[in-house]
């Protein structure tokens, strides 16, 4: 018999940060290691359970995936799900219902995404430049392709989805234009030959580094550098890249001292306004068209938040805690569907990682785990809103 003064408290297992992290390691491990369809399908369905068991899971698991360089391993999945706001609010799951008209396209794959190699070291120094000593070449992708270019002088540019550049390389300069999209910069050092990259009136220059440029159609531009430092600065008018190309002309034909007069007057009509801002490696800078750079303030990242903003790079899409509405901006670049979002859902708060490729099953996911519904309002347009089911 029982003595009535004594209670009976549930047992549990505790769920220690060790053993968390022991769980995801070993999840990642048989999803990697899985090798037919069925034991691929028993995995995942494994890895859903021990995300919906708590919402701290998903963190130990993108984690153990970065530490063990499994990233790769994560495109077999599309997981992502809603953060708790303030009010501790969750939407519900809802049952899956998907567009009411037109929807056989959301089971077509949006797009493909190709990844291109473009040899220019393969042409000498002297095929690359025309007679006027000036190399001009233009690359683009389109909606899902990446693209590598190797330069002359060993730099790389990486070109993500819909991206389009200007390269313009003359014995004393490197330029690349930023038209549109992002790009990933590895610049050879060449002290000699600045490294510069123009974006939407202001100008990146480097020696030898590697940065990140993006920016978006709204006008927002962000600069992330991952190796040593950069100089981002408003971009010179007019008459500031007439004497720019003097003295490119001037040093390559004579190298005359007056050179070095002419640069330090460039020099001082650009910068005297304070109009600069020297970003290291780590750090994070997020503008617009219209703002000074010596005004910016910058964020210091951590590691794995700078291997989130380069996911891209493994075709994949990572976000921590991002608003949808800011999720959907980022997703709009891999896709040429119009996605719109409900006002009264765009500050949800969203957490996980999802195949850049694979729109369908974000939206699916979408679903699942946060009871939006996708509505096809016109052709190759859809309406993110709350399920009213």
């Amino acid at each position: 018999m029982k003595d009535k003064n004594i209670v009976e408290f549930p047992t549990y297992v505790a769920k220690t940060d060790e053993l968390i992290q022991e769980r995801a390691c070993h999840l990642l491990i048989k999803l990697d290691s899985a090798d037919s369809e069925e034991s691929i399908r028993e995995v995942k369905k494994n890895i859903e359970k021990f995300l919906e068991e708590d919402g701290r899971h998903l963190g130990f698991f993108i984690k153990a995936a970065k530490f063990w360089d499994k990233l790769e391993a994560l495109s077999e999945l599309a997981v992502i799900f809603p953060l708790k706001n303030k009010r501790g609010f969750m939407p519900k799951k809802s049952h899956f219902q998907w567009f009411p008209k037109r929807s056989g396209w959301l089971y077509m794959p949006v797009f493909s995404v190709l990844f291109l190699v473009v040899a220019l070291q393969l042409m000498s120094d002297s095929g690359f430049f025309s007679d006027k000593g000036i190399a001009e070449q233009r690359y683009e992708t389109k909606i899902g392709e990446q693209l590598s270019v190797q330069l002359p002088d060993s730099s790389e540019v990486i070109l993500n989805t819909n991206t389009l550049i200007e390269i313009f390389y003359t014995q004393g300069e490197r330029r690349i234009d930023l038209l549109r999209g992002e790009a990933l910069f590895n610049v050879a050092k060449a002290a000699e030959r600045p490294f510069r990259v123009n974006v939407q009136g202001k100008v990146v220059e480097a020696v030898g580094t590697e940065f990140n440029v993006m920016q978006r159609e709204d006008g927002v531009m962000k600069l992330l550098v991952t190796e040593g430092i950069v100089d981002f600065y408003s971009s010179p008018d007019p008459a500031l890249r007439a004497d720019m190309a003097d003295m490119n002309v001037d040093a390559n034909s004579t190298g005359a001292l007056e050179t070095i007069d002419l640069a330090a007057s460039i020099q001082g009509r650009l910068f005297n306004s304070g109009d600069r801002l020297l970003v290291a490696a780590g750090e994070l800078i997020e503008t617009g068209p219209d703002q000074n750079p010596g005004e910016l303030q910058k964020q210091t990242l951590a590691t794995p938040a700078i291997e989130d903003q380069l996911a891209w790079r493994n075709g994949m899409l990572i976000f921590d805690g991002e608003p949808l509405q800011e999720v959907i901006e980022e997703v709009r670049r891999y896709t040429s569907l119009q996605i719109e979002v409900d006002e009264s859902i765009q500050n949800i708060e969203v957490q996980g990682y999802f195949r850049a490729a694979d729109i369908s099953s974000l939206l699916v996911v979408m679903e699942r785990h946060f009871g939006i519904s996708a509505t096809e309002i016109a052709p190759d347009r859809i309406l993110l809103e709350m399920n009213r089911n």
